[in-house]
């Protein structure tokens, strides 16, 4: 799990609700706030009959998104986009 820095809101209670990266909405100039409502299509993402899980990085043109059903989530915080610094220690062999 990598840490998250909320900007504002808390962390979800359960698997209704979403946290929404701030890198993300600005990106598509959406405007999301703590409160609001998401419909989304859920399903698996397939290459052929191969289910991919998030670990597998996104294929365009390879893979589809089978949709399962359509869900609601609330929004319940906004989080910034955490930055990963790696440190190389010397004293390491």
């Amino acid at each position: 799990m990598v840490p998250v820095q909320l900007i504002t809101g808390r962390l979800p209670k359960d698997g209704s609700e979403v946290l929404m990266p701030s890198h993300l909405l600005s990106a598509i100039n959406l405007d999301c706030a703590v409160g609001d409502t998401l419909d989304l299509a859920v399903g698996l993402r397939q290459d052929g009959d191969d289910i991919l899980s998030q670990h597998v990085p996104y294929r365009p043109g390879d893979e589809l998104l089978s949709v399962g059903e359509d869900k609601t989530y609330t929004v319940v915080g906004i989080y910034e986009n955490p930055s990963l610094k790696l440190r190389m220690h010397q004293d390491i062999p």
